[in-house]
């Protein structure tokens, strides 16, 4: 194990990461998992590498990291926030830089808590009536102006043209 080692926690929505730099060649391990099978979205392991390539310290240190809760897309802003700590607690004169980059500060945004009463979405059973008071909607124009019920109203002949005031 190595003797110099230098530890961030970073937070994120739900997800807790703890980093720990140690010197080496640059490799990252997530959970005892290689980086790039941890994520395999491209986007998400820029995000990571955003302090390390700004600082210029990719190839100076391995980068262990234990991270829990949350999503993908939670868990790399966690990491990101632990790697900036970390890379702060081995110089502070990294700072005002990465203060610009804005990867110094914590974003405090979470899902809103779910209020009694509110749905959180409109469930399949609203989008079917939906559905069905479109069509019988579209019916009930249709029979009014002369078409079939299997016709849509667009379709019939006689439609009906929306009235538009005139500018003046």
């Amino acid at each position: 194990m190595a003797d110099i080692q230098y530890y961030g926690t970073g937070r994120r929505k739900t997800s807790t990461a703890r980093v720990y730099l140690r010197p080496g060649a640059g490799d990252v391990v997530v959970n005892r998992k290689p980086f790039d099978r941890y994520f395999p979205n491209e986007t998400l392991r820029m995000i990571i590498r955003q302090p390390l390539q700004l600082t210029e310290t990719t190839a100076k240190f391995d980068v262990l990291i234990n991270v829990k809760g949350g999503g993908p897309a939670g868990q790399a802003g966690a990491i990101r926030h632990g790697i900036t700590r970390a890379l702060l607690e081995f110089n502070a004169d990294l700072r005002p830089a990465l203060k610009q980059a804005g990867l110094v500060t914590r974003d405090p945004r979470i899902k809103e808590r779910k209020k009694y009463a509110i749905k959180k979405r409109i469930s399949d059973l609203h989008r079917k009536s939906a559905i069905a008071n479109r069509q019988l909607l579209k019916s009930i124009v249709g029979a009014r102006i002369g078409c079939s019920p299997k016709e849509s109203a667009m379709s019939c002949g006689d439609y009906i043209k929306p009235v538009h005031k005139k500018e003046t």
